[in-house]
């Protein structure tokens, strides 16, 4: 007292940080316990998730004589009558663990410390492959989710885009949830052709689904592909791959006519013949006389 010694602050409850890495010992500022009888002391500022231990002792310190495990300022002496410095230890303490949940953390769920205190592990941030493999797991087993707006399946499809239409898609296209989530379904599949061919064809051939504008490609039963004489399937019909690989089938007229002798023409007398096929396959090639010449001169006009 009158020599400058004075009680320290009381040692506060560790408070969890995403920055403290696993096993790396640390003190606990203003901590002063008896020796021997540190853990003793410890157990109380251990932080309330758990995800912290007592490591052992620390360096020598001064606690107040009365109110350990509070350090006093000075090496001797007293602050008051109650709190003279006497010689200690203090405390050390370590990460032993990370109880964040998991999907909330990869998700970018935030704080990365929620309110209980659990921390996120640094490998838990969105986009990394550690991410991808927990969600993926927990989320394929629940397909359905990928359609559920807010869920972490469904988060995680519009995180990685290109890959979550696929996962929509596959989702879809087993026929017990695209039941269910019609509307979303038809949407998403409308945008996705060939991506959800086999429950498209399950509802296409339903009551509910067969005169709609989304079956029209399917269940047209014209030998060509609807898609190049169906207006309504190419504005508003879901496209298999089946139909996708189909090639449109184009009838191909020639007139194939003769000007031998054009000084001679008797327009009267024009003979002309026309054919049609299949623009996949040449024309057969034919000839046609204006009658009243001698040799046929040929030319074809597409």
């Amino acid at each position: 007292m009158g020599n400058g010694c004075k009680r320290m602050p009381p040692p506060t409850q560790i408070i969890a940080s995403e920055n403290d890495m696993l096993n790396q010992r640390f003190s606990l500022a203003h901590f002063c316990a008896p020796a021997g009888t540190v853990g003793g002391y410890a157990a109380p500022y251990i932080d309330k998730a758990g995800e912290y231990t007592y490591a052992g002792e620390g360096g020598t310190c001064r606690y107040c004589s009365l109110d350990a495990p509070r350090s006093v300022s000075c090496a001797v002496g007293c602050a008051d009558a109650s709190c003279c410095a006497i010689v200690g230890k203090g405390a050390t303490f370590q990460r032993t663990s990370y109880k964040g949940d998991k999907e909330t953390c990869c998700m970018g769920g935030e704080p990365r410390v929620d309110s209980d205190g659990k921390t996120c592990h640094p490998e838990h941030a969105p986009h990394s492959q550690q991410c991808k493999a927990i969600i993926l797991s927990r989320c394929k087993m629940e397909k359905e989710k990928f359609l559920e707006p807010g869920h972490t399946c469904s988060n995680y499809a519009t995180f990685y885009p290109d890959e979550g239409v696929a996962l929509k898609c596959d989702a879809c296209n087993d026929w017990a949830i695209f039941s269910k989530q019609e509307s979303i379904c038809t949407k998403l599949c409308l945008e996705n052709p060939g991506l959800c061919d086999y429950s498209s064809n399950v509802y296409c051939d339903t009551p509910a689904g067969r005169n709609t504008s989304y079956c029209s490609c399917i269940n047209d039963d014209s030998l060509n592909n609807p898609i190049c004489t169906n207006a309504e399937c190419r504005t508003a019909g879901y496209i298999t791959n089946g139909i996708k690989d189909r090639e449109c089938i184009i009838n191909n007229c020639k007139v194939d006519l003769s000007f031998e002798n054009i000084r001679n023409l008797d327009i009267n007398q024009l003979d002309i013949q026309q054919t049609c096929g299949n623009d996949r396959e040449p024309p057969p090639e034919t000839k046609h006389l204006i009658k009243g010449t001698r040799e046929p001169y040929s030319k074809t006009i597409a």
